[in-house]
């Protein structure tokens, strides 16, 4: 098997594998309604403590969940936004919900890649227009506006806490020139990777 290939399908089992494991966070956060201790928290929904780590931080990162440590204690709850976001999809099948936060977990992990929906659509074996309709139902916005919004977030990001240049950035997010990569950074946000920066100084 071609090694590229067997990288692919083990990057696709670790995200299924992943992806089942903050399933069952979020869910156990959902029935308890209110904050759960850590330690309770992975025993209720049946983690390991050795990928809790991973597990909390994609579900933080992604801000479905938050934390608050007191005496050393760290306690954990749903993010009100996802309240939100499971209220507005109670009509939906919850097969739905579970695709929509399994992509949005997914393009956090491969924003880098610059998947295509169709490719999206292969990790989490369903049908591209399956997932668009999916995510436009849940989210009312395209695949394809998600996808290019992580990467636009974490470019900003890496812009304002890094003193990386246009080059090197470029290189770090797999565009295949500088070129292109300042010509999509300045699509989405109307302003240039340098412009960008030099006005989050000026805020400071």
């Amino acid at each position: 098997m071609d090694v590229n290939l067997q990288q692919r399908n083990k990057k696709t089992m670790e995200t299924i594998y992943y992806t089942r494991e903050a399933n069952a966070v979020l869910n156990t956060l959902i029935e308890a309604g209110d904050e759960v201790e850590l330690t309770m928290l992975l025993e209720k929904a049946k983690v390991n403590f050795l990928i809790a780590p991973t597990v909390l931080s994609g579900l933080l990162q992604g801000q479905e969940i938050v934390y608050r440590m007191e005496d050393g204690v760290q306690y954990f709850r749903v993010n009100e936004n996802y309240h939100l976001l499971k209220r507005e999809t109670d009509s939906y099948r919850p097969r739905d919900v579970d695709i929509y936060l399994r992509f949005r977990q997914a393009i956090k992990q491969y924003f880098r890649e610059h998947y295509s929906v169709s490719d999206y659509a292969a990790i989490l074996r369903v049908t591209p227009k399956y997932l668009a309709t999916v995510v436009r139902r849940v989210s009312g916005q395209t695949a394809k506006k998600l996808i290019e919004q992580e990467t636009v977030d974490e470019i900003k990001h890496t812009l304002l806490h890094t003193q990386l240049t246009a080059k090197e950035i470029s290189a770090q997010f797999h565009f295949p020139n500088t070129s292109s990569f300042c010509r999509f950074f300045t699509r989405h946000t109307g302003v240039t990777p340098q412009e960008f920066q030099k006005n989050s100084l000026i805020i400071k």
